[in-house]
């Protein structure tokens, strides 16, 4: 068989919800002529069963939640094609979104060639510039997303070298491109390739005539949450960092939208499950108790019999009540060994945990902030083992 000129590789990113939806609009906008290889992570099975209805997949399965460069290279070890697409599962590509990605890598000889990566109607990234800094505390690596939340309606675009794209979608040229590095669990993988292909010579592109839409979390379904939180984990991110820092010699990698260090930016990210990350999302309060049982049941479904028709509040002295949600089910922390298990949770906040290790800690906010409470498991990882996961809700106070 001749080896097709493309292969797509389709691999999660942080959700599995929107998986089926964006691979059946995927196949609708694509050439038949590619291989099309499908990296399955955990997906429930009846999105798995609308995936592989859609188009001939090769299915590659992992036996636990992989991180995303795990995910990559198992779909980038099968690919047979001149050219590999690597896609996350939550993006909507463009009308004619192939072509002009295959088109500017043969005309320009790239090694890599990015989109342009939409949010709802605004730009997410245009290429990205990179740039290092040598400060008194060390070098630091600054990353720009060009024409970040601009309209298109605002822009000129052409094609161009940038410094970097990102994995929502990425075409590499395949016999340029070394496996990626498992070690970068959640955080700089796409920084970590695109400086890897200029370090040997290699060029990036933005090809604008292609245009990709990356789906935002929330919503979220009840299985995307023990994926979603082992993916932004504290774990991941710092191993992820420290492994970056190491590697190029820097000290920092802050964002551009309020200057603090990646692994900050992290902690916000993981918040968009509650509603309450850096930007403006709302979920309404009737929903928090919803949520809070939804995360539970998922880490340690045998303890809930959930009935959602009561409120949660938090009284006098942190103890914590619900209406029908059995929470005399759970038992005191220390019962468990201690708060020790609850990492973020300072003097004075009150515990409750299950027999399997699974938590939920009411933590007092600044003076003047609502309490949260914090939800915690342990999720079993395919790179580092078992590992610490948490989510945030914020608590209205009686």
């Amino acid at each position: 068989m001749a080896a097709p000129k493309v292969t797509i590789v389709v691999a999660p990113r942080e959700r599995f919800s929107p998986a089926a939806d964006c691979f059946e609009h995927l196949v609708s906008r694509t050439p038949q002529a590619v291989q099309w290889i499908y990296v399955d992570t955990g997906i429930p099975e009846d999105l798995r069963q609308r995936i592989q209805a859609a188009a001939p997949v090769e299915w590659i399965t992992t036996a636990r939640y992989a991180s995303p460069n795990e995910a990559r290279n198992a779909g980038l070890a099968a690919a047979r094609g001149e050219y590999v697409i690597f896609l996350d599962n939550d993006v909507m590509v463009g009308s004619d979104w192939l072509e002009p990605l295959v088109r500017c890598a043969d005309e320009t000889g790239a090694w890599v060639v990015g989109p342009l990566y939409m949010i709802d109607d605004q730009v997410h990234m245009a290429g990205g510039k990179l740039c290092f800094e040598d400060t008194p505390d060390g070098r630091i690596l600054r990353e720009e997303h060009q024409h970040a939340d601009c309209t298109l309606q605002e822009l000129e675009l052409s094609r161009q070298p940038c410094d970097y794209v990102e994995f929502h979608c990425m075409l590499i040229r395949r016999e340029r491109i070394e496996p990626l590095r498992e070690e970068l669990l959640s955080l700089h993988e796409h920084l970590d390739l695109c400086l890897s292909v200029q370090a040997r010579g290699g060029s990036i592109y933005l090809e604008p005539a292609s245009q990709v839409t990356y789906l935002t979390p929330p919503p979220f379904d009840t299985a995307d949450i023990p994926f979603f939180t082992l993916r932004w984990c504290e774990a991941w991110n710092r191993s992820s960092t420290l492994y970056f820092k190491a590697r190029w010699q820097v000290v920092s990698i802050p964002t551009e939208e309020d200057d603090v260090d990646a692994l900050v930016w992290a902690r916000g990210h993981r918040r968009r499950l509650t509603g309450t990350s850096w930007r403006p999302i709302n979920i309404p309060p009737e929903q928090h108790l919803a949520w809070i049982v939804a995360a539970f049941m998922a880490v340690d479904c045998h303890y809930f019999e959930v009935h959602l028709d009561g409120e949660l509040e938090v009284r006098s002295g942190h103890e914590l009540l619900s209406g029908s949600l059995p929470i005399q089910r759970l038992r005191p922390c220390a019962e468990a060994g201690g708060p020790r298990i609850c990492p973020n949770a300072p003097e004075g906040s009150a515990f409750l945990t299950t027999s399997s290790g699974s938590w939920a800690a009411v933590l007092n906010g600044p003076a003047g902030d609502i309490p949260w409470i914090e939800l915690g498991t342990e999720v079993e990882s395919a790179s580092l083992g078992r590992v610490l996961t948490t989510a945030q809700w914020p608590l209205r106070v009686a």
